[in-house]
């Protein structure tokens, strides 16, 4: 338990090519101090499910797209604040006073959200351009289009792969995960596969929202309840991105990640589902 302890943040595994090391110590992890309550939201969610019926959950579940569509765009800089976001999506009242393409990309993000949760595919490379491309098509002409220029974030030390890389390294992830996805509890895969995308920066823009829809669609499509990562606790979710990626150690971001899923579970703090605890 301790080493466990010591070692979940800052290092993983060395001279570990198969990655066999690395899965046991990943397993272990949850298996020691997260199955637990991974179980415990899991199960909630599954009786929060059967207790509201088909109808009261798509009311739910169009609630949360509508809020995760407003904080996941927030984050980007989108300029509309939680009402006008809400009124977009539910009345179609666009505000004159904000940035018209920010407004776009709300609606489409709401699209591709309802795509997600009707969606039978297995994740690829495919799926991921056609959600891009339906995402941004009508404001960025890069729309569905693997990035061809070198990316930076401003104001950080952050580095992304060289633009040449990035079919040959998407491609990697995509084989990553296929060999992940059995071994790999859902709530760990989905973590570690949105770390490594957004590490990649497959896309000239738009990939924290891509790596955020791609995560939920992880969780949602193995039967765990998805996350929203709120805007305004976005500077703890940039630390663990930048640390990540700056003493390359995704442990780090994993760290960070379980312990806000375990601790902002929206279906139960908005609909009651703890009653079923």
């Amino acid at each position: 338990m301790k080493h466990i302890e010591m070692g979940i943040g800052y290092k993983i595994p060395e001279n570990d090519i198969l990655g066999k090391k690395t899965d046991h110590f990943y397993c272990s992890i949850i298996e020691k101090r997260f199955k637990k309550n991974f179980v415990i939201l899991k199960n909630n969610y599954e009786k929060f499910l059967v207790k509201y019926g088909p109808l009261l959950l798509e009311k739910v579940l169009n609630d949360f797209g509508m809020d995760f569509t407003y904080n996941s765009n927030k984050i980007e800089g989108s300029t509309l604040n939680r009402r006008e976001s809400w009124l977009l999506l539910k009345e179609n009242i666009t505000p004159n006073h904000r940035k018209f393409s920010d407004a776009l990309e709300i609606y489409t993000h709401m699209k591709v959200y309802n795509l997600l949760l009707d969606s039978k595919e297995e994740l690829s490379m495919k799926l991921i351009l056609k959600w891009h491309e339906l995402l941004y098509k009508e404001t960025k002409h890069h729309a569905g289009t693997f990035r061809d220029v070198n990316v930076g974030i401003w104001g950080s030390d952050v580095k992304f792969p060289d633009y040449q890389n990035v079919i040959s390294l998407m491609k990697e992830l995509i084989d990553w995960y296929n060999r992940k996805k059995e071994v790999y509890h859902p709530v760990l895969l989905a973590g570690l596969f949105k770390f490594k995308f957004v590490n990649i920066h497959p896309f000239q823009d738009g990939n924290g929202r891509m790596s955020r829809l791609l995560m939920n669609y992880l969780l949602y499509k193995n039967g765990h309840p998805m996350l929203n990562i709120e805007y305004i606790k976005r500077k703890g979710y940039y630390t663990a991105l930048e640390r990540s990626n700056l003493q390359k150690n995704e442990l780090i971001f994993v760290n960070w990640f379980f312990k806000y899923y375990m601790n902002n579970d929206y279906f139960s703090y908005y609909y009651g589902s703890n009653e079923l605890k």
